[in-house]
């Protein structure tokens, strides 16, 4: 999987001290797991 995709967070839970751990659903790839890194910082975006 390379690029962009629009995906529907299913589910998120804490990794590590500043990562999430997400079940998101996306229209090409379908159910996928990934870890957004540095999402719970404090000068996250997210």
């Amino acid at each position: 999987m390379e690029g962009w995709q629009r995906a529907f967070v299913l589910h998120s839970r804490p990794w590590s001290e500043t990562s999430l751990m997400l079940d998101v659903f996306t229209e090409e790839s379908g159910r996928v797991r990934l870890v957004a890194k540095g999402a719970r910082s404090k000068r996250s975006t997210l």
